[in-house]
């Protein structure tokens, strides 16, 4: 492996703990398992979103950061919205 394919993954990474902590910030108890079950389900959103759904903002070792982050919110909102049967709110 080159050095570009494996920083990707942990560029992912790194974008998915930060959206998985700030949405569990936001909205506690809102994913089951807390930011550990958050940043796998947000993993998949930021995967999604780094695959070329758009090409806007910075991009870090050819990853595009704003597609991955605002993919990554939306699938953990989304996951939340289906485990809790309801929008999360913040108390």
């Amino acid at each position: 492996m080159t050095e570009m394919t494996t920083i990707i993954p942990l560029i992912l990474l790194a974008i998915t703990v930060t959206c998985a902590v700030i949405f569990d910030f936001i909205f506690p108890d809102a994913t089951p398992g807390g930011i550990v079950i958050a940043s796998g389900v947000g993993g998949i959103g930021a995967w999604m979103g780094s695959g070329g759904l758009w090409h806007l903002g910075p991009d870090v070792a050819g990853v595009p950061v704003l597609p991955a982050a605002l993919c990554s919110i939306i699938m953990l909102f989304m996951f939340a919205v289906v485990f809790n049967g309801h929008v999360p709110v913040r108390d």
